[in-house]
């Protein structure tokens, strides 16, 4: 079972709900953003195969844009910039589909807003930082008077959801599967190879 909480508490279940219900229109654009300063002797900087902003928040950022544009991509590319031993301290990568496009982006050493920002052809819907631990969000429109801001209840840090999740998936219940699907979690993992086999290419680049 993929490890991100974010799939399975209830504020980013109802912006999923609100953005397919057609509130927004059309989706057009996705931009999710993870960023965390980090000390240079932690994991995160010090391991030179796993370690990395894309590695360490990638499947965060990825998360929103699977789930609301999809699996089928056209093409995606993934411009970055890397730490003396290779390992990428922000990362961003651009996604085109059909009729949208997309941003995730992740950083280690490069601190930005973290925040979700979905645009559709007739508003936007903003979830401020951390975006990732949505507890609530706001529907925007042309006509500020017709925005509105939705809160949800978010009890802890959030993980007592994903455990919930769980537990009813052993027991045989499968209720969550819908949170985030065996498809999307290998969806996951194929991103995060070729974002693998893309910074590979870039520190031998560097290394001539």
């Amino acid at each position: 079972m993929e490890a991100i909480k974010t799939a399975h508490v209830p504020g980013f279940l109802r912006l999923l709900s609100t953005v397919k219900s057609g509130t927004i229109g059309e989706v057009r654009d996705v931009e999710a953003c993870f960023t965390r300063l980090t000390r240079d002797e932690l994991r995160e900087l010090t391991d030179v195969e796993c370690g990395g902003s894309f590695t360490e928040f990638g499947s965060y950022a990825l998360l929103p844009i699977l789930k609301i544009l999809g699996l089928d991509y056209d093409s995606v590319e993934f411009k970055m910039f890397l730490a003396e031993n290779g390992v990428d301290v922000y990362t961003k990568a651009y996604f085109t589909y059909p009729k949208a496009i997309a941003t995730a982006k992740t950083g280690l050493k490069v601190k930005s807003e973290g925040q979700l920002l979905i645009s559709g052809t007739k508003g936007y819907i903003l979830v401020p930082s951390p975006w990732w631990l949505t507890h609530e969000f706001e529907v925007c429109y042309e006509n500020r008077e017709q925005n509105q801001k939705i809160s949800t209840r978010f009890l802890g840090g959030g993980l007592r959801y994903e455990l919930s999740d769980f537990i009813s998936t052993i027991n045989g219940y499968g209720k969550s599967e819908y949170k985030l699907t065996a498809a999307e979690s290998i969806a996951l993992a194929e991103l995060m190879e070729k974002f693998l086999a893309a910074r590979k290419k870039l520190q031998e680049a560097t290394k001539r």
